[in-house]
């Protein structure tokens, strides 16, 4: 957090000490920037977790990143990535095109996700439609 703005994910570098670099976007070349640490970072917790990517690149030339905040659901299903394919809502909160990729990739000789095309109003999320599409790229 700088001021009163989030950067998440922000990432550790090694070589790069009391500093992070936040709000870079390998997808689109965006470096990012360096952000100083006023403390140190806290250990990483212990046990298993699951990992998945944060940003994925989608050979219909979408973009999606996983949410660090609260999840869409759609048609009861979690849709955790937001796809840059989505169009803005309006003043009233209506968003009548969003795209989102679902939890599950399908592992496949090459490999997919299910992307979610839905709109909402007043907080009622409507499915609008489901594909497979080919995954071109992923970071973790």
């Amino acid at each position: 957090m700088n001021n009163n703005e989030i950067f998440d994910p922000c990432f550790e570098v090694p070589g790069l000490s009391k500093a992070v670099v936040c709000d870079a976007n390998p997808a689109t070349n965006r470096p990012g920037f360096v952000m100083k640490l006023t403390k140190p970072l806290p250990k990483p917790a212990s046990g298993p977790s699951v990992r998945r990517p944060w940003l994925l690149k989608l050979a219909d030339g979408s973009v999606c990143e996983i949410e660090t905040g609260t999840v869409a659901q759609v048609n009861g299903k979690d849709v955790p990535y937001d796809c840059s394919d989505s169009r803005e809502c309006d003043d009233n909160g209506n968003c009548p095109y969003m795209t989102g990729l679902g939890s599950s990739l399908k592992p496949v000789k090459v490999w997919r996700a299910g992307k979610i095309t839905y709109s909402a109003k007043n907080g009622d999320m409507r499915l609008l439609k489901r594909e497979w599409i080919e995954i071109q790229a992923v970071w973790k």
